[in-house]
């Protein structure tokens, strides 16, 4: 009978797997399309070595092609299988028996089916891993990708994702589309360090991907795209070992009602749950949830370049009176304060601020920026200076050369004063000018509306209101819904 794991897996643990020097490629192929050609189309920038895998063929282009593992020169640390779900199991098999550190399995047609037969071909994969200590990713996921290694293990044609910048996002999802749709972040210039898929996770599944990417220093906050797990309690174990490493986790739950529950069991085969119980859970170790799938990104890149705050209260300057007034209505929405500023910073403000303004908080230096652009900057100096504010919002209304311009300001007025400035976008050109010099800055947040960012505020601003991780467990396993398989 098969012992539930209770444990998660370490950084070392899937070290081989998830960074390796060396990975077969087995079924490798020149068919247009076919997911081995696609697969070496994606490695071919890899810092490591890459052996094509094919009985069919002694060379593919100018790589040497092997019949099998056992022909190549040296073990290879992880291999992907590009096979069909008939030949998966003896290519594990014959992995496990050369030693491989992992492997990834791109096959579906497993558990997620409901048949006992493919369920117990999963649980085959399952008993390989166990007992031999070789890892495996899948089946039925799209595979995994590492930008600090330039590593691309999967068979998606996706955006390339560069070397990841000190506030990188390490992107976690059972759901592989969802997944790399996340990445794609990378256009307007949010850092990834990593995108780890795990479909039906016979082995490695969410829990161990939170706990390698909570010990890896290329990643500054985790994202998580959620359906649910056979065995809940372990993501709390990974959770709390992020809250301890000071790794924010940022999670988006799906399959929140009855139909979401069993389209995750048609999709990967996950026990969903309640949403109510996860939710107890993740909070309780410290992980914040987003509601919504587009909050997803900028919550975690936010979290990433968010510094422990000064103070509890926000300052907002803004050049539209319309936009201060939106503020506003999100800050009390969200119960974030709004403290006015000190009699010193208001004489600064008043003094760049014409009469038809507002030196208040929220602060309108109104339209009168465009003759005198650095009456905003010296406001928002002086607003990052007030020991009452512990980040600064600024309402972006327009997409223009100008904007953009302001933004390394902010950046720098930020690092002065140890804070962070949130840019709130208000204009509906949403890729223009401003976007990308706003997410590539190191102590600038991007938001796409102001809803997310005031949303988004209190948690890094009340750390208090967050449930520091306990011995007590919250068990959920009274509340998975359904039967283990559908019939």
């Amino acid at each position: 009978m098969q012992t539930k794991r209770t444990t998660v897996y370490r950084h070392t643990d899937l070290t081989r797997l998830l960074h390796p020097s060396s990975v077969a490629v087995i079924g490798a192929s020149t068919r247009a399309g076919s997911f081995g050609e696609r697969v070496l189309h994606n490695l071919q920038h890899y810092g490591g070595r890459v052996y094509p895998v094919n009985s069919r063929y002694e060379r593919l282009g100018e790589q040497k092609c092997y019949p099998n593992i056992g022909a190549l020169p040296e073990v290879p640390d992880c291999a992907v299988v590009t096979a069909p779900r008939e030949a998966v199991e003896e290519i594990v098999v014959e992995c496990a028996a050369a030693g491989l550190g992992g492997v990834i399995v791109f096959a579906s047609g497993y558990a997620e089916t409901g048949k006992d037969e493919r369920i117990a071909q999963q649980q085959r994969l399952a008993a390989i891993a166990r007992e031999s200590g070789m890892r495996i990713v899948g089946p039925n996921c799209i595979g995994v990708v590492n930008a600090p290694l330039d590593m691309r293990v999967t068979f998606m044609d996706i955006t390339p994702i560069p070397a990841p910048r000190k506030h990188a996002i390490g992107m976690v999802s059972q759901s592989g589309a969802l997944g790399m749709a996340v990445a794609q972040a990378v256009v307007r210039g949010v850092s990834f360090s990593h995108v780890l898929t795990s479909g039906n996770s016979c082995d490695v599944d969410m829990a161990d991907y939170i706990s390698y990417l909570a010990d890896d220093p290329s990643c500054a906050a985790i994202a998580c795209v959620f359906e649910g797990m056979a065995e809940p309690e372990r993501m709390l174990v990974a959770a709390e070992r992020a809250w301890q490493r000071d790794k924010p986790l940022i999670v988006f739950k799906m399959a929140t009602g009855e139909q979401g529950a069993a389209a995750a069991m048609s999709h990967t085969g996950s026990l969903a749950g309640t949403h109510a119980a996860y939710r107890a859970v993740f909070r309780r170790a410290g992980a914040i949830l987003v509601e919504d799938f587009e909050a997803l990104a900028e919550t975690a890149a936010f979290f990433a370049k968010a510094r422990p705050p000064k103070a509890r209260g926000v300052a907002v300057v803004a050049a539209s009176g319309g936009a201060a007034i939106m503020a506003a209505d999100r800050a009390e929405q969200f119960e974030v304060p709004l403290p006015q500023p000190s009699d010193a910073v208001r004489d600064v403000l008043m003094t760049h601020i014409p009469e038809f303004g507002s030196a208040r908080n929220p602060c309108d230096v109104t339209a009168q920026i465009l003759a005198n652009p650095e009456s905003l900057n010296a406001c928002a100096d002086a607003l990052l200076g007030d020991q009452a504010y512990g980040a600064l919002v600024v309402p972006q209304t327009y997409g223009y050369a100008p904007s953009a311009k302001r933004i390394p300001v902010y950046d720098s007025l930020a690092a002065k004063h140890g804070k962070i400035v949130c840019l709130a976008w208000q204009t509906e050109w949403l890729e223009g000018p401003g976007v990308r010099e706003a997410e590539e800055s190191e102590h600038v947040a991007f938001f796409r509306s102001m809803p997310s960012c005031f949303a988004a505020l209190p948690r890094v601003l009340h750390p208090a209101n967050a449930t520091r991780p306990g011995r007590q467990r919250l068990s959920l396993r009274l509340s998975i819904r359904g039967k283990r398989r559908r019939r």
